[in-house]
């Protein structure tokens, strides 16, 4: 007490990896934290809040993001891609939006750029949804009496120079994973139109056990939901 800063430092082995970290809270800001990015994809939790209705209820965005946080927590590898991807994206948008003074000077690299981490997200989210859609189809199945649960993932495709002229116009990328769908359906039929809310809801829970279930299909263990 009296002191005008704090710390803790915790230690903890998950998997075969030992994490040291370090709390640090003082009075000339806020708290720091050293070694949490080391905690990214680490921690086994699945969280299942109100919110996540949205992953049918809502646009694409939000079964983009399911995907993308499922395929971080079984690969850390894939938050790297999607935030390169994301930083190339800028780059190259920016390009577009000032190509009358810039000529497009260095479009072709950041298209390569793009590409290439398009393609890895593009992989990963694809093993990740079928994996997903068998796990919660199996689990739908059985436990809403007959209902069948699907979940897919579908490209807007990558053909770059083929939209050139489109995206000068508009200053903006018009094909890659952002902008991918991700559909969800209920026998058969898109769940977000004409699902109701409690055919919703179980929906969204199916997906999260399904999560679980793939994560200790991978890592050999249960996550905390």
């Amino acid at each position: 007490w009296g002191s005008s800063a704090a710390g803790l430092r915790t230690k903890a082995r998950i998997g075969d990896e030992d994490l040291d970290i370090k709390f640090r809270l003082g009075l000339e800001g806020p708290a720091k934290v050293e070694g949490s990015k080391r905690l990214f994809g680490k921690i086994p939790m699945v969280i299942f809040v109100e919110d996540d209705i949205e992953i049918v209820r809502g646009g694409d965005v939000f079964r983009r993001r399911f995907i993308d946080q499922v395929a971080t927590f079984v690969d850390g590898k894939h938050w790297h891609n999607l935030h390169e991807y994301y930083k190339v994206l800028r780059q190259r948008n920016t390009l577009l939006k000032n190509f009358s003074s810039n000529g497009g000077k260095g479009l072709d690299e950041w298209d390569s750029q793009l590409i290439k981490y398009g393609e890895l997200i593009r992989r990963r989210r694809s093993s990740v949804t079928r994996d997903i859609n068998r796990l919660s189809h199996e689990l739908h199945l059985e436990e809403k009496s007959g209902e069948s649960l699907d979940i897919y993932y579908q490209e807007s495709g990558f053909n770059l120079r083929d939209v050139r002229n489109r995206e000068i116009e508009k200053g903006l990328t018009l094909q890659g994973p952002h902008l991918d769908k991700v559909g969800i359906n209920l026998n058969g039929r898109e769940a977000r139109i004409y699902a109701s809310y409690g055919q919703k809801r179980n929906a969204v829970l199916s997906l999260k056990i399904a999560e679980i279930e793939l994560y200790k299909e991978i890592k050999g263990q249960y996550t905390i939901l």
